[in-house]
C-alpha cells in the first residue's frame, strides 16, 4: 500500500515512529497539516488563520482534550475494526507525508486502507487505496449527522488527498452514547484546486512573511493574544484609529440592545408576577402562545477570600490572573 502512494510520485516520507508528541509539533510547524486546513478555509468554528499562524511561529500550547486522547489509545482497534467489518487491508502510517508540488503541504494519515475488490462502504463503492482518519467525539457535535461531517473535518481529509493523490478517504468517528460511524468522502478536485491556493496564501504572504492574518474574533485568538507580552507604554499606528471608532460604535449599539432587551425582559418578568397574585413559589413556569418561560430562584455559593485570608486559609484561595483591555478615548 505505501509503495502505490510513493510511486505516485506527489509526495515524500519521514517516519515519526518513536517520535515524541513534543517534537512532532515542532516538525508540523515546518509545514500545514490536514487539522489546519479546516480553520485556514474558514471552516472552524474553534480555529481560524490567525491561530494556525501562531501555532506555526510561536511557542502557543496544544489543545489537547479527552476525546484526541482517547481517540489515539483507540486507534489500533478501530483500524482492526474497520478491516474486519468491511473485508479491508489496513495498515497504520508512522510518516508524515509531504508534496513534492506544494512542500508547504504536510499530511499525517491515520491509515491506509486497501480494497482488493470493488467494495462497498456504506453505501460508497470503493477500489483500491484509500486513506483512514480516525476521530472520537461526544454526542453533544451535531456536526456528525448520518449523512454528513463537519466542513472542517471534510477540509482535513481532502488536503490529506491533495498531498497523496489519494482519491478516497474513510472517517471513522466513535461518537459516545452513539457508536460508531463510517463515512466515505471521495476526491473532489474542485475543492483541491481551492484548498491549495488557499493554503499558498496563507503559508507565503502570512507565515513566511511574518505578517499575522486579521483576527476573526474566536475565543481562542484572545486566549492567544492574552499571553503575548506587551511593553508599559506604547504608541500604535494612527490608522488604527479607525477600528477604534467603528469598536466605539459598535459597543454603543451593544449597550443600546441590552438596554431595550432587559427592558423586555422585565416586562414579562412583571406580566408574570402580576398574574401570580399573592402566590409564592421557588419555580415558576409561564406559558405564553408557543413561549415557555421558567422563572426560578437559584443559590450560588462562594467563598469569602477575605475571611479565608484573615484565618490564615490561605492554600484555599485559588488565583488566577489574565490581561483586561479598556479603550477610552481621550477627552481635547
Amino acid at each position: 500500500m505505501l509503495s502505490a502512494l510513493i510511486n505516485k510520485g506527489l509526495c515524500e516520507k519521514k517516519s515519526t515512529k518513536g517520535m515524541s508528541r513534543e517534537k512532532w509539533l515542532e516538525v508540523r510547524k515546518n509545514g500545514i497539516g490536514g487539522s489546519d486546513a479546516g480553520a485556514i478555509m474558514g471552516l472552524n468554528r474553534y480555529s481560524s488563520p490567525l491561530t494556525v499562524y501562531f501555532a506555526k511561529k510561536g511557542d502557543v500550547p496544544q489543545v489537547e482534550n479527552a476525546a484526541i486522547h482517547w481517540g489515539n489509545v483507540s486507534e489500533n482497534a478501530i483500524r482492526r475494526e474497520i478491516a474486519r467489518k468491511y473485508g479491508l487491508k489496513a495498515r497504520k502510517m508512522p510518516y508524515m507525508f509531504r508534496s513534492l508540488k506544494n512542500p508547504f503541504m504536510i499530511a499525517d494519515l491515520d491509515g491506509l486502507v486497501m480494497a482488493e475488490t470493488e467494495t462497498d462502504i456504506e453505501g460508497v463503492k470503493v477500489q483500491g487505496v484509500g486513506g483512514l482518519e480516525i476521530k472520537t467525539t461526544t454526542h453533544f457535535n451535531v456536526e456528525f449527522t448520518p449523512d454528513e461531517i463537519p466542513d472542517s473535518y471534510y477540509a482535513q481529509v481532502q488536503h490529506y488527498m491533495a498531498v497523496t493523490g489519494l482519491s478516497w478517504f474513510i472517517l471513522a468517528v466513535m461518537i459516545d452514547k452513539v457508536g460508531g460511524r463510517v463515512y466515505v468522502v471521495p476526491r473532489n478536485e474542485g475543492f483541491i484546486e481551492q484548498l491549495i491556493e488557499r493554503e499558498r496564501v496563507f503559508w507565503n504572504d502570512y507565515v513566511e512573511a511574518d505578517i499575522p492574518p486579521a483576527p476573526t474574533g474566536i475565543e481562542r485568538e484572545m486566549e492567544i493574544i492574552g499571553t503575548l507580552p506587551t511593553a508599559e507604554s506604547v504608541e500604535i499606528d494612527a490608522s488604527y484609529s479607525d477600528l477604534l471608532d467603528e469598536r466605539a460604535a459598535i459597543e454603543a449599539q451593544i449597550k443600546e440592545l441590552e438596554k431595550k432587551s432587559a427592558a423586555l425582559k422585565e416586562s414579562v418578568l412583571l406580566a408574570i408576577a402580576q398574574a401570580s397574585g399573592n402566590e409564592s413559589a421557588e419555580k415558576t413556569t409561564a406559558v405564553c402562545n408557543e413561549w415557555r418561560i421558567s422563572y426560578n430562584t437559584q443559590t450560588r455559593k462562594s467563598a469569602d477570600v477575605k475571611a479565608l485570608e484573615k484565618d490564615g486559609l490561605t492554600d484555599y484561595i485559588k488565583t488566577s490572573s489574565s490581561k483586561v483591555a479598556r479603550f477610552t478615548r481621550i477627552k481635547a
